[in-house]
């Protein structure tokens, strides 16, 4: 009879255990779902600024060619 509540006991803390790595497997989750929609917006910001460096550089060198092109005629 002592064995059986003893084991019943165990049984109880190990199924309070469970919950609390279950609640905390749950906020896990959230955080890296919260963390990967950042990620994403990230990465979307990075192609974005990607984008504005190439047209930059780009209207560079069409600056740097007018610049020679009028330093010749001169």
């Amino acid at each position: 009879m002592e064995n059986e509540k003893r084991i019943v006991e165990l049984l109880a803390e190990s199924l309070i255990k469970q919950d609390e790595m279950i609640d905390q497997q749950k906020q896990t989750n959230k955080t890296l779902y919260h963390l990967d929609e950042r990620t994403t917006k990230v990465e979307e910001q990075m192609i974005y600024l990607n984008d504005q460096v190439t047209k930059l550089n780009l209207q560079t060198a069409e600056n740097t060619r007018a610049i020679l092109t009028l330093a010749d005629r001169i």
